[in-house]
């Protein structure tokens, strides 16, 4: 994919949400190249945030598609934190901006067999002239939600709040309106 000499940006700022193990602090910035934006030769990191906690809840408790139950020892190990995120420059990868890029939806709805082909485009995206903080782009398990891939070398417009854990998803009190809305259920014998 060769992108457009001027990227499409749209600037964010204010609350987000991260659904994150409890293993890692929320800002934890992965280069695993195992997820749809990682960087393919793991130079730089990805976070990935939700402009919404539904947003955060659905790209990382609904990635077994098709799945009606969670594990308890899956929310067993996460936490969800809202920050405040300062102002970033992303690339608008959803709506026109797609079109202003030269691809379609697949960018954000494609299966893990595809991510080879998303992770190149996070790579050129990273070195493009412009110099975005990272991709703005739709949830691929709720199309209705905003995401964000910030990469690295934006890691200080995330607060380091005093408590680098968020709130553990099992005892959050929002935790049972929100897996039924999605329409699924807590299997507590995993």
């Amino acid at each position: 994919m060769t992108l457009p000499a001027s990227l499409p940006v749209v600037t964010a700022e204010g609350p987000v949400y991260r659904c994150h193990s409890i293993d890692h602090g929320y800002r934890y910035f992965g280069k695993s190249a195992s997820y749809r934006f990682d960087d393919p030769s793991k130079i730089y990191g990805v976070i990935y945030l939700g402009a919404t906690r539904e947003a955060a809840f659905a790209e990382t408790c609904l990635r077994n598609v098709g799945a009606t139950l969670l594990s308890r020892s899956f929310l067993a190990k996460r936490a969800m934190i809202q920050v405040e995120m300062k102002p970033v420059r992303l690339v608008r990868a959803f709506g026109p901006g797609l079109a202003k890029i030269g691809t379609t939806a697949f960018i954000s709805a494609s299966m893990t067999d595809n991510y080879p082909r998303t992770q190149e485009f996070s790579r050129e995206v990273y070195e493009h002239p412009d110099q975005v903080d990272g991709i703005a782009y739709m949830s691929r398990h709720d199309n209705e939600q905003l995401c964000i891939a910030l990469f690295d070398r934006a890691v200080d417009a995330l607060p380091v709040p005093m408590s680098r854990k968020g709130e553990a998803m099992l005892e959050a009190s929002w935790i049972w309106d929100m897996m039924d809305h999605y329409g699924v259920g807590l299997d507590i014998t995993s």
